[in-house]
């Protein structure tokens, strides 16, 4: 049997909702932000533990380039983070608001 429940909506005091939204955006983002950090320490650790087990000296050996792939990772991750954030804010009042602003110093 499928379960047809619906998620409940959320509610919002009267002229609360756009800053609700904007926060809820960002901690998102501040989330997916830390997520990435621990990522790249865990891709790190892994990798490294793997070098010093492959070779004598291994994790110095290769510590530029276990870096440059835990950071990888990491940006990888860390890129989608704006998106979460922007995608929070309604595209149509910030359009309008930035057309006027655009159109303010363009005179």
């Amino acid at each position: 049997m499928v379960d047809t429940a619906q998620r409940a909506a959320r509610t919002y005091s009267q002229g609360t909702k756009r800053w609700q939204r904007n926060f809820r955006g960002l901690s998102r983002s501040s989330l997916r932000l830390s997520d990435a950090i621990s990522q790249a320490l865990q891709d790190y650790r892994d990798r490294s533990d793997r070098s010093s087990r492959k070779k004598r000296d291994g994790e110095l050996r290769d510590l530029p380039k276990n870096v440059a792939r835990a950071m990888e990772v990491a940006f990888t991750e860390a890129g989608k983070a704006p998106g979460d954030w922007m995608s929070r804010i309604g595209t149509r009042r910030f359009y309008k608001r930035s057309r006027n602003l655009i159109r303010l110093f363009w005179r």
